[in-house]
């Protein structure tokens, strides 16, 4: 999960001091700059929905498990025999001949003209659904005038500020 603040440059200060003066203990200073304000915040979950990644990974295991499961089995058994794993020129063979069997099938599926589709549907999708995010993120940092936008500075919490060495107070 990552959140977004806009910060005007007085309170960016304020959380630059309170990240480099960590390490002398916890201050008593209050400061109505200790108040966040609302943040916009984007789960990894929510992107997943909005791009239609999501979608088009269940329909093509839907897919998949049409025909007797013959995809799903296919790559099952290539993925069975593991090439690091091999030791002798025998099983190197063997492991080529199981790749270049298969490969065609695989390679129909995968690139027919109907995954194509759907796959060019999801591109179309992801792009539209990152403007409308970026979109959103703008507006609920800047505002919707311009003097604000100049204003602001942005800062980046993710992982709920408890990040690898974090030195926020409080964390």
């Amino acid at each position: 999960m990552t959140d977004t603040i806009g910060f005007d440059e007085e309170r960016f200060r304020y959380h630059l001091k309170l990240y480099t003066d960590a390490d002398r203990g916890p201050s008593k200073i209050i400061s109505p700059y200790l108040k966040m304000p609302k943040s916009f915040s984007v789960k990894g979950s929510d992107i997943d929905y909005g791009t239609g990644r999501r979608y088009l990974r269940e329909h093509t295991n839907r897919l998949k498990k049409k025909d007797d499961r013959r995809i799903l089995q296919l790559e099952a058994d290539l993925s069975r025999i593991n090439l690091s794993a091999v030791t002798s020129i025998e099983e190197l063979d063997e492991w080529e001949t199981n790749q270049f069997e298969h490969a065609n099938e695989i390679r129909q599926f995968y690139h027919s003209s109907h995954m194509a589709r759907k796959t060019r549907q999801y591109e179309l999708k992801r792009n539209k659904f990152v403007d409308r995010l970026c979109s959103g993120e703008r507006k609920s940092c800047f505002g919707e005038e311009a003097d604000q936008r100049q204003k602001r500075l942005l800062m980046f919490v993710g992982d709920r500020g408890l990040g690898i060495g974090s030195r926020v107070e409080g964390f």
